[in-house]
């Protein structure tokens, strides 16, 4: 009882969810229309579920089988999400996506056309099977469910590392990454993931428990408990903690889309709008570690090591002079239309003259301004010295901090 009032209870809250996520979405993206759908798919099969345990199924025969169609959805829905939020450019989806769940609807139709009482009998075993029923048995238990395991483990694959992806993405081309570095995401996939192994484990049983009670051969077929009904819905429990979980950061997840566009301009990649003949060639002996620099990396770069690291130089005073990095929202773009070199080149003069991404390279810059405001300013609040150094959140401040000094910001203070 308990089970089925939590069931009816996340689906309800589901489809409500997926009401609110809907009227959020932005017509430029669809992002929004992605996650409603995602939502009501999986609050759809819960109350399928619930119908099921409840018994209220058996007098509503015609609700059969409509969730397996479903089930095929789950995971395309969610990958074209993340592509959606996260794609540098417009991402368009793929009709080959669905295909699994079209067939599986269209392989169903002659069920779904068929009397409500032929449909209690087939499901429920009310009356012998024909050789054609028993097939479509088959294909339901066996085929359907092999391949769902199959498309939910690739999908979930890569999404995880779409999701790694991004997060290089973000790292390299932005100063900040709250709200934008998708992480609440790539934690909602692992709890799918999980999801997922139970799923395996209940769907074992399942076919376990159905040759014990049709062929008298499995596993533990003398203990009731393996043909019993199931007691505990550990995938169907975790899917309602899914719901929860996205209507607290699925709703706070602004659009990321224009954040990505136009990040990657190969065309430009390898000029530079600034002359950068003039810069000087010979570097600063105290940058120039070949120990430690990515060289490899930019082996096919019109731009030399030298010229790297001598831009690398005309950076950092570039941004010191015009405090650049204070500005919360910095990003390579803005300073490769403010400074006036590619954003290429910019990257490659980081990677190889600081040996970080952009993200740590301007936040390092941030922990120096914050380490003098410490000591100068006592009475500033950390709060207050966070903000000035251009972070926009204070946790945001501490693991920089810890991360560049091994220290806290009270630590730093008091020594």
């Amino acid at each position: 009882m308990f089970v089925n009032i939590l069931l009816l209870l996340g689906s309800t809250h589901g489809f409500y969810l997926s009401y609110a996520i809907f009227s959020k979405n932005n017509t430029d993206n669809n992002a929004n229309l992605i996650l409603a759908l995602f939502v009501f798919c999986f609050s759809l099969s819960l109350f399928s579920v619930v119908l099921d345990i409840s018994g209220v199924q058996k007098h509503l025969p015609h609700t059969l089988l409509l969730d397996i169609p479903i089930m095929f959805l789950f995971t395309p829905l969610l990958y074209i999400y993340v592509k959606k939020l996260s794609a540098t450019t417009f991402y368009q989806v793929k009709i080959k996506h669905f295909f699994p769940a079209i067939i599986a609807f269209i392989i169903n139709i002659p069920f779904y056309l068929q009397s409500g009482q032929f449909k209690s009998n087939f499901i429920y075993g009310l009356e012998p099977l024909s050789e054609i029923n028993q097939w479509y048995v088959i294909i339901l238990e066996f085929v359907f469910a092999f391949i769902v395991a199959i498309q939910i483990a690739l999908y979930l694959n890569n999404i995880h590392r779409h999701l790694k992806q991004h997060h290089t993405i973000v790292n390299n081309n932005f100063s900040y990454t709250e709200k934008i570095n998708l992480t609440w995401l790539a934690r909602l996939n692992i709890m799918v993931s999980i999801l997922f192994v139970f799923f395996l484990l209940e769907l074992a049983f399942e076919v376990n428990a159905a040759s014990c009670i049709d062929y008298g051969s499995g596993l533990f077929c003398e203990h009731s408990w393996v043909t019993a009904e199931p007691a505990f819905f550990f995938s169907e429990i975790g899917a309602v903690i899914c719901i929860y979980v996205i209507s607290i950061y699925g709703l706070k997840q602004p659009e990321i889309f224009d954040k990505f566009k136009n990040i990657y301009d190969e065309k430009l990649a390898i000029n530079t709008t600034k002359n950068i003949e003039n810069v000087q060639q010979t570097p600063d002996k105290n940058t120039n570690n070949d120990n430690h620099l990515p060289t490899q990396k930019y082996q096919n770069s019109s731009l030399t090591t030298e010229l790297s690291l001598s831009i690398y130089q005309e950076l950092c005073k570039f941004i010191t002079e015009q405090q650049l990095h204070l500005n919360t929202e910095l990003s390579l773009p803005q300073l490769a239309e403010q400074s006036g070199w590619s954003k290429h080149n910019l990257s490659q003069a980081i990677n190889q003259g600081a040996g970080k991404n952009f993200f740590d390279f301007v936040n390092s810059l941030r922990v120096e301004h914050a380490k003098k405001l410490l000591v100068s300013s006592a009475n500033m609040s950390i709060l207050d010295v966070s903000l000035d150094a251009g972070f926009n959140s204070r946790s945001a401040f501490y693991n920089a901090f810890k991360k560049h000094t091994q220290m806290t910001p009270s630590e730093f203070r008091k020594h």
